[in-house]
């Protein structure tokens, strides 16, 4: 069974009097995906590292498409315990987006940013989350959500 996700990108920009906007996607196919949405509580440190098992990747040149986002906090996302390699850095409700596209990567300056052989992801709050996002601290939870789409076998 085939899966296909699309990454769309809305570029609006307004002056005086003018307002341009344009919609760019690319759509990506794959014979598989992993799609986590796993919602964390933020230690009262704040910047401790929240592990998160259950994301097995072996092989990240399988991935064609990338989606990730954190709510509720600034941070980052890693592979494995914090050692690996960084998925994305991420400011609240913001989301990283990569397409294969063909082997050009899109959008521009972005790349597969997978690791191989992850066995779980690592969200590393920012420093002075409390201080940008002020409803974390009501809740102190925060919303990490990943989706990839990826060919071949196992991921």
């Amino acid at each position: 069974m085939a899966f296909s996700h699309t990454n769309k990108i809305r570029y609006t920009y307004i002056t005086p009097g003018v307002e341009a906007d344009k919609i760019v996607s690319k759509v990506e196919t794959g014979s598989a995906e992993i799609n986590l949405e796993h919602e964390v509580t933020i230690a009262s440190t704040v910047t401790d590292d929240i592990i998160i098992p259950g994301f097995e990747f072996a092989d990240a040149s399988q991935a064609v498409s990338i989606y990730a986002r954190l709510d509720g906090v600034n941070g980052a996302i890693y592979c494995n315990d914090g050692s690996g390699g960084k998925i994305a850095d991420l400011d609240d409700g913001e989301p990283f987006t990569w397409s294969y596209n063909g082997g050009s990567s899109w959008p521009p300056g972005t790349s597969n940013t997978l690791v191989d052989s992850t066995t779980a992801l690592c969200v590393k709050p920012d420093a002075h989350h409390a201080v940008n996002n002020p409803l974390s601290v009501a809740t102190n939870k925060a919303t990490i959500t990943i989706r990839v789409l990826y060919a071949g076998g196992a991921p």
